[in-house]
């Protein structure tokens, strides 16, 4: 039975099948904002689809994310597929249970709203485990009208060596397949091309997938999405070491199989993570072109021990004068958002949730 969570600046629906949270709305000076994805064929698709593509919505987590190919599940791991028992509920706060083991390990969800707080936070607790698994959170906006994105520096941007949709007669992907970038603004297409990426959709009928990766010596990092026509903006923040890779899946209508069938179209996934892009588990703890760089890859469970990862996502009313986000900054208690006129915004924030250090149990 899915299961609601309120306050006066979120509502959200946990669903026990696969852990997605749906049907996100969020409220920000007398006006109120849904730009998290839902896809069209969510309660239509049959099980013979995983559930992960049955549900796809909102934001869900992965573990393992991509293929699953140490030990059997579905496409990004059973925490997006399984069955969550929930243990406590109210308005605010929800703490459920997954049914299946993940590598060996028993894993809890956390979803906690904060009454000053436009942020929902997204936790996860691993209990045991027996080595290293790539994760990540699957956060996706509908994108309809055109969004600007800005990001905390990132050390390394890059595409793997797999084109995402590489059989024409199934559909299309525009970069080129692999290459390193610095800038957004300015990467290779497969034509030889460039194209500035800062601003989605920036073209027609693709599907591409590409990655940024932080420095491990920032402690906090961010992701910022701005819909200047639809007055919103969205704002994710993590710890920097546990979660370093952000993945932008971009689903514009380039896939023409079922049930995407060239309808799936402006959708944008912010996926904060810790993998080897979504190649999964093995890809991610062997040795592989970015952890050859000094960058994790995966995220190491031991046995007897906790494990602790966690992100928070918002939307705001943006400012008006704002184009684009150009700084956050994290404190104790409230990020600082400049926008790129300069004028800012203070926005109340719990950083102890994510750092885990307000509480001893999940």
């Amino acid at each position: 039975m899915p299961k609601v969570l309120k306050n006066d600046h979120v509502e959200l629906t946990f669903k026990e099948e696969g852990g997605h949270l749906d049907h996100l709305t969020f409220s920000d000076d007398g006006e109120k904002f849904s730009p998290m994805h839902r896809a069209p064929w969510v309660g239509k698709l049959t099980g013979e689809h995983p559930v992960i593509l049955q549900q796809l919505s909102g934001d869900f987590f992965c573990a393992p994310f991509g293929e699953s190919d140490f030990e059997p599940a579905p496409p990004h791991g059973w925490s997006s597929n399984g069955d969550w028992h929930v243990k406590s509920h109210n308005d605010t706060y929800l703490s459920a249970k997954l049914e299946q083991t993940i590598y060996g390990a028993t894993l809890t969800k956390r979803i906690v709203l904060q009454e000053d707080s436009p942020f929902v936070y997204h936790l996860h607790e691993f209990e045991g485990g027996k080595g290293a698994i790539p994760v990540s959170y699957h956060a996706m906006l509908k994108c309809a009208s055109p969004v600007a994105l800005s990001f905390s520096p990132f050390t390394l941007g890059f595409t793997i060596d797999e084109t995402l949709e590489p059989d024409p007669t199934l559909g299309r992907s525009l970069l080129k397949y692999p290459q390193t970038f610095k800038q957004l603004e300015r990467v290779e297409l497969a034509d030889g091309q460039f194209a500035d990426l800062s601003v989605y959709p920036w073209n027609q009928s693709h599907e591409d997938i590409l990655h940024l990766m932080t420095s491990r010596h920032q402690s906090w990092s961010w992701s910022a999405a701005l819909c200047r026509d639809e007055g919103w903006l969205y704002l994710a923040i993590k710890p920097s070491a546990s979660l370093p890779q952000t993945t932008l899946w971009q689903s514009h209508g380039g896939r023409d199989y079922p049930p995407f069938s060239s309808t799936h179209t402006h959708v944008l996934g912010i996926e904060e993570g810790n993998a080897y892009s979504h190649l999964g588990h093995k890809a991610s703890v062997s040795s592989n072109p970015i952890n050859q760089q000094g960058y994790s890859t995966a995220l190491p469970l031991l046995p007897g021990t906790k494990t602790r990862v966690g992100y928070a996502f918002g939307v705001l009313k943006a400012n008006t004068d704002w184009h684009r986000v150009q700084t956050v900054k994290v404190t104790d208690d409230r990020v600082i958002i400049t926008g790129d006129t300069g004028t800012q915004r203070e926005v109340m924030f719990h950083s102890s949730l994510l750092t885990f250090s307000d509480t001893s149990d999940i």
